[in-house]
């Protein structure tokens, strides 16, 4: 009877194992979009701008690449943006960089391109 009771409650337990250990699929495994940085398109936008747009671009690419300082970055390309001497293509490509990086702060994106 005691061998039989030990046989029936490892049954149970091997039967009903699995049950509890099922994983659920969640809301957070979902991942959020990845966002690249187009610093290459920043870079060759001011490639053959004056000197201080060109400086102020390559601020802006130094404090973005690789996350070193995105707060710095969106300010040098804050004032690039509201530079004179900037064209149309310049000021579009500032802004596509600028919400770029805004994306990043928020966290939805992944490490910025090279």
């Amino acid at each position: 009877m005691n061998t039989m009771k030990w046989i029936m409650i490892c049954l149970l337990t091997v039967t009903l194992a699995p049950v509890g250990c099922s994983k659920k699929e969640s809301q957070s495994s979902v991942k959020p979009p990845q966002v690249t940085l187009d610093v290459p398109k920043l870079q060759a936008a001011f490639a053959n701008a004056s000197p201080d747009l060109k400086a102020l671009s390559d601020e802006a690419v130094r404090n973005i690449r690789h996350g070193r300082s995105y707060p710095a970055g969106l300010a040098a390309l804050d004032k690039l943006a509201n530079s004179p001497g900037v064209t149309d293509d310049q000021k579009k490509v500032v802004a596509e960089v600028t919400a770029q990086v805004k994306q990043l702060m928020a966290g939805s994106g992944a490490p910025p391109a090279q």
